[in-house]
C-alpha cells in the first residue's frame, strides 16, 4: 500500500471513529477540508462540532445581544480584554479581518472578559467599535465556553456550531486565516 493510500485509509478510519457518535453533524470530507485549512492557519478544527453555548450579554451601549442576533453568519467569537496585552495587539488584526470580509455573511463578536466599557472606549480612542463588543463582566460566558483565559477565539458556523478554535494570540488577518474563513463562507453546509 502506498503512503498516500495508507494516509487516506487512516483518515477515513479516524473519521468513522470520531464522527460516528455524532452522525449527521459533519461529514468526513467536510471535516478533512476544514482540518486542512485550519492546520494551515494554526487553528484547531473540531471533528465533532458542538452547538455553541447560549449567551445574553450587554454591548457597550447596554443593549443585550444573544447568539440569535448573529444567526446565519459565520462568526469569529473572540474572548479578549483590555488588560491583556496580546489581546490589545490582536485587536487591529481582527479589525482588518472584519474590514476584509465586510461584504460577506461574516461577523466578529468580541466578548470583553472582566472589563469595563470605559477601558474599552480608551483602547478604541476616537474610533467606533468595528464589530459588536459584549461585556462578560463575571466571566460566566468564558466559563461556559470552557476557556481558561484570554485571548481565546472560536469559529462558529452559520448554524451556531463551534467548528474550530484558537487559544492564545493569533494573526487573524493572515492570508491563511482568511482562507479558512472564506472556506467556511463558501460552504453553505457550515
Amino acid at each position: 500500500m502506498s503512503a498516500s493510500s495508507s494516509r487516506a485509509a487512516f483518515r477515513a478510519a479516524l473519521a468513522l471513529i470520531l464522527l460516528s457518535p455524532f452522525a449527521g453533524t459533519l461529514k468526513a470530507d467536510d471535516f478533512f477540508a476544514l482540518d486542512d485549512k485550519a492546520n494551515a492557519a494554526a487553528i484547531e478544527a473540531y471533528p465533532a462540532p458542538l452547538r455553541a453555548p447560549p449567551f445574553a450579554l450587554p454591548d457597550l451601549e447596554g443593549r443585550v445581544k444573544t447568539n440569535a442576533d448573529f444567526k446565519g453568519k459565520v462568526i469569529l467569537l473572540s474572548f479578549w480584554a483590555t488588560w491583556c496585552a496580546p489581546c490589545v495587539v490582536e485587536l487591529p488584526q481582527i479589525e482588518n479581518l472584519k474590514a476584509e470580509l465586510h461584504d460577506q455573511e461574516f461577523e466578529v463578536v468580541g466578548i470583553a472578559v472582566a472589563d469595563r466599557p470605559e477601558a474599552i472606549r480608551r483602547i478604541l480612542g476616537d474610533r467606533k467599535a468595528p464589530f459588536p463588543i459584549l461585556l462578560d463582566r463575571d466571566r460566566k460566558v468564558l466559563q461556559q465556553y470552557r476557556a481558561t483565559g484570554v485571548p481565546v477565539a472560536y469559529l462558529l458556523g452559520r448554524d451556531g456550531r463551534i467548528l474550530a478554535g484558537k487559544s492564545g494570540p493569533h494573526r487573524w488577518d493572515d492570508p491563511r486565516s482568511l482562507a479558512l474563513i472564506r472556506h467556511l463562507l463558501a460552504d453553505r453546509g457550515f
